[in-house]
C-alpha cells in the first residue's frame, strides 16, 4: 500500500489514542468500514504464515523497517466477495517497531478483511485485520456486515469459546447499535457466572449494551456500581460508568439512575449525573434537585446543566469555568426554581 493511499484510509477512521509513547495513532475499531472496504471477507483456519524478507512499512508519520508476511487461509465460509474461494493468500507487513499494527497468527481461526492491492490481497487495516470467530457458526443474514455481526455474537453463545475470545467479542462489537449486536451482548448476561473472570466479561457486555443506550444491562450495573465486587479487575466499574454516561437517555432509566445518584461513590455519581442530564426529560429534574446539594463540584455542575437544558434557559447552564466564579448564584437560581414550580 502507498503512503498516499495509508494515510488516507487511516484519516479516514476515527483516531482515538497514542500508542507507544506518542509514536502512533491507532484508529478504534470500527467494523461497518471494515466491511464496507474490504472486497473479500473470509471465514476459516490460517495455515500458513511465512517470512518473505525485510520491507519498508509505510505509517502515518515516516517509514520504519519491517518484514514481508505471506499467509494463507483455508476458507469454510465467504462472508462477503466472491462465493468460490476455498482458499485465499494475503501479505501484510510487520513493523519493527510497535505502533499498534497487528497481524494473523498461523492456525487461529479468524474473519478476515482483505482488499486486493494489485495481484494479492492485503488487510484493509493494518491495525485490524481481522475478528474473533468460532468453527461451526450458522449465518442466516444476507448482507455481509450482518454476516459478521452474526457471528462475532455466536462466540459469546458458544460454551466452546475461551474467555478471552468472548472478551474480544465484545471490544469488537462495542458501539455497535445493531439488533444481531445487541442480541449477542445480550446472551452474555443470561449466562451463569460460574467464575470471577466470567462475570468480569458479563460486565464488559453489560458496559457495551449501556454504551449503544440499552437498558437490559441496567439491572447489573446498577447492583455492581453500588456493590461492588471487590476481586473484579480495574477497568470492570469505569467501562459501566462510562457506558452509563455515554449511551443511556431513555426516560425508563431514570429510576435506576436516580438511585446511583443518591448511593453510588463520587465516580458513579458523576455517570448517573451526566445520563440523567443528557435524557432531557422533565422526570430527571426532580432527582437532579437533589444532586444540587452534592459535595462533588462535577455532579452539581452536570445537575445544573440538566435543568438549563431540559427547560430550555441557556443562560442558566454555565461552563464549568463560570460556574466555579459564581457558584452559589447559579445553585440559588435552580433551587429556587424547583421550589416555584
Amino acid at each position: 500500500m502507498n503512503t498516499n493511499v495509508f494515510k488516507s484510509l487511516l484519516c479516514s477512521w476515527c483516531i482515538s489514542i497514542a500508542s507507544v509513547a506518542g509514536a502512533a495513532l491507532v484508529p478504534t475499531i470500527n467494523i461497518t468500514k471494515l466491511v464496507d472496504n474490504a472486497d473479500v471477507i473470509v471465514m476459516g483456519t490460517v495455515v500458513r504464515i511465512t517470512d518473505m524478507g525485510p520491507t519498508s512499512v509505510a505509517t502515518f508519520n515516516n517509514p520504519v523497517a519491517g518484514r514481508m508476511m505471506s499467509g494463507e487461509m483455508l476458507v469454510d465460509q465467504v462472508l462477503g466477495g466472491p462465493t468460490t474461494l476455498s482458499s485465499v493468500q494475503f501479505q501484510f507487513s510487520v513493523p519493527s517497531v510497535a505502533i499498534g499494527y497487528r497481524g494473523v497468527r498461523s492456525s487461529s481461526y479468524r474473519i478476515l478483511f482483505l482488499k486486493r492491492n494489485g495481484e494479492h490481497y492485503e488487510f484493509v487495516s493494518p491495525y485490524y485485520p481481522s475478528v474473533v470467530a468460532i468453527a461451526g457458526s450458522r449465518i442466516q443474514s444476507e448482507r455481509p456486515l450482518d454476516k459478521v455481526l452474526e457471528v462475532i455474537a455466536s462466540v459469546l453463545r458458544s460454551p466452546d469459546a475461551s474467555e478471552a475470545q468472548k472478551r474480544e467479542a465484545i471490544d469488537t462489537l462495542w458501539g455497535v447499535n445493531n439488533a444481531l449486536a445487541t442480541s449477542g451482548l445480550r446472551s452474555m448476561l443470561q449466562q451463569g457466572a460460574r467464575t470471577v473472570q466470567l462475570h468480569a466479561i458479563q460486565l464488559h457486555a453489560a458496559a457495551a449494551l449501556l454504551a449503544v443506550g440499552d437498558i437490559s444491562a441496567l439491572p447489573i450495573a446498577e447492583e455492581e456500581l453500588l456493590r461492588p465486587d471487590a476481586s473484579l479487575p480495574p477497568e470492570a466499574l469505569p467501562n459501566l460508568r462510562g457506558g452509563l454516561s455515554r449511551g443511556i437517555m431513555a426516560d425508563e432509566a431514570i429510576p435506576a439512575l436516580a438511585r446511583l445518584l443518591r448511593q453510588g461513590d463520587t465516580e458513579t455519581k458523576r455517570a448517573a449525573a451526566l445520563a440523567l442530564r443528557r435524557t432531557h426529560s422533565p422526570a430527571a429534574l426532580r432527582p437532579l434537585a437533589d444532586a444540587l446539594n452534592d459535595a462533588d463540584v462535577e455532579v452539581t455542575h452536570n445537575a445544573l446543566m440538566g435543568f438549563a437544558e431540559t427547560t430550555g434557559q441557556p443562560e442558566w447552564g454555565p461552563s464549568m469555568p463560570t460556574f466555579l466564579a459564581d457558584r452559589e448564584r447559579y445553585l440559588a437560581h435552580w433551587k429556587d426554581w424547583m421550589r416555584n414550580r
